[in-house]
C-alpha cells in the first residue's frame, strides 16, 4: 500500500462567482472532511478535525481550472488516508458537496459537484511510499530549488517568518518526516534535527529567489506569508567556520567546534542526500503552518 498519495479533484461550483478572488483554504478543509463523511468515514473525519499535532494530510486552496471549474488537491501521508484517496474516484465522482452558509463570509449555501478525481496525469497527482521515496531520491546534487506554489508561512520561536531560510525549511521538513514515519523508515544516514539545521546554516546558501509577500485571512485574524521560488546551493566548504573553530581550539583548547566542522565535512554528501529526499517529500507533506487549509503547497523545481 502506498502511504503517500496525492489526488486532484475537478469541481464545478453552482455559483462560481462567489469563489473568484478569494482565498478559501478553510472552505477546502471543510470540503475534505465533508468528503470523508459522505463516503462513510465519519469517525475519521472527526478525528482529523480534532487532531492536535502533525497533520497526516494536506489540502490546497480552491484553484481555477476553467471559467466554470476549480481544482482541489489533497494528500494523504499515511496508509489509511492513502488507501482512502485511491478509492475516491469510484466513491465520490458525480456527487455534490454542500457548503453551509456563513463560511468565509459567504451568506448563502452553495455546492460543488465532483466531476473528476485524478490520481495521475496531473502535475500535482501521484502516489508512492516512504521507502520508494528514499530509494529513488537518495542523491547528492549541489543545487536544490523549491517552488512555494501556494502562500507559505513558517513559524519559529513564536515568530512568523516570511522568508524561506534554508536551515528553517529543511529542519521543519525533517521534523515532519520523523514524526509522520515514527522513525520507522530507515535512512542510510540519520542525523539529529539539530545537526541537520546546523549543517544547513553553515553549508547551504540561497543562490537566487523570486518571492512575493502576501497577507492571508484566517478565521479570526490574518497571517503574513510568501510564495514564489528559491534556489539553494550546497557549498564545498566554509572557511569562516573552519577558521573560527581553529581559533577556539588554539585560544581556549576547545575542540568541540572543530570536531563538528570535520564531521559536517566528512558527511557532506550524506547531508546533501537527506536534503534532496526532503525536497521531494515536501510535494506530499507541504511546508509550514496551515497545510490543511490551503497553505504551504511546495514542490521541487527543476
Amino acid at each position: 500500500m502506498r502511504e503517500l498519495s496525492s489526488a486532484v479533484l475537478i469541481l464545478r461550483p453552482n455559483q462560481p462567482k462567489i469563489i473568484e478572488g478569494r482565498f478559501l483554504g478553510r472552505v477546502a478543509h471543510k470540503l475534505f472532511l465533508t468528503m470523508l463523511n459522505q463516503v462513510g468515514y465519519d469517525d475519521l473525519a472527526q478525528q482529523l478535525h480534532d487532531l492536535n499535532g502533525p497533520l497526516p494530510f494536506t489540502v490546497s486552496d480552491l484553484l481555477p481550472h476553467s471559467p466554470t471549474h476549480y481544482w482541489l488537491r489533497i494528500t494523504g501521508l499515511n496508509e489509511q488516508l492513502g488507501e482512502i484517496l485511491t478509492l475516491l474516484p469510484t466513491q465520490l465522482t458525480g456527487q455534490t458537496l454542500l457548503i453551509p452558509p456563513r463560511v468565509e463570509g459567504i451568506d448563502t449555501p452553495w455546492a460543488l459537484t465532483v466531476e473528476m478525481i485524478l490520481l495521475s496525469h496531473h502535475e500535482w497527482a501521484r502516489q508512492t511510499t516512504y521507502a520508494d521515496l528514499v530509494r529513488r531520491h537518495w542523491q547528492t546534487p549541489r543545487k536544490i530549488a523549491l517552488e512555494f506554489f501556494s502562500p507559505t508561512t513558517l513559524k519559529s520561536l513564536g515568530v512568523q517568518r516570511v522568508f524561506p531560510d534554508a536551515s528553517l525549511i529543511f529542519r521543519l521538513l525533517y521534523d515532519r518526516w520523523l514524526k509522520l514515519t515514527a522513525q520507522q523508515i530507515p535512512l542510510p544516514f540519520s542525523p539529529s534535527s539539530q545537526d541537520l539545521e546546523q549543517f544547513v546554516s553553515y553549508f547551504v546558501q540561497i543562490d537566487d529567489y523570486e518571492l512575493r509577500c502576501m497577507t492571508i485571512p484566517l478565521k479570526n485574524s490574518a497571517i503574513k506569508s510568501f510564495h514564489g521560488w528559491a534556489a539553494y546551493r550546497l557549498l564545498p566548504d566554509n572557511d569562516d567556520f573552519r577558521k573560527r573553530a581553529e581559533r577556539r581550539q588554539s585560544k581556549h583548547g576547545d575542540v568541540t567546534l572543530l570536531t563538528q566542522y570535520h564531521a559536517y565535512r566528512r558527511h557532506r554528501d550524506q547531508y546533501a542526500a537527506v536534503l534532496t529526499l526532503l525536497s521531494e517529500f515536501a510535494f506530499y507533506s507541504g511546508l509550514g503552518n496551515h497545510t490543511g487549509q490551503g497553505m504551504g503547497m511546495v514542490r521541487r523545481k527543476n
